[in-house]
């Protein structure tokens, strides 16, 4: 699961992905990328920083895809 929280208004932003089984992972450089409506980088840099984390690569593919959704919802 993942939450992404865009206001562009207040200039603030988090993007979150987590699971049962562990601790949330925190994302701040997609948040800060989606924020500044750099919508090109956004799935490379959330990537990146889940690939610091121990998912599989199974889990990273899960968590990618549900955090760059969320973000998708978040800035619409």
């Amino acid at each position: 699961m993942a939450i992404a929280v865009i206001d562009r208004t207040r200039r603030t932003a988090r993007v979150v992905v987590g699971a049962l089984d562990g601790a949330p992972v925190l994302l701040p450089g997609a948040a800060l990328a989606a924020l500044a409506d750099r919508s090109g980088d956004v799935q490379e840099i959330v990537r990146s920083e889940l690939a610091a984390s121990a998912f599989t690569p199974a889990q990273l593919e899960l968590h990618s895809n549900v955090a760059l959704r969320a973000i998708k919802h978040a800035c619409a």
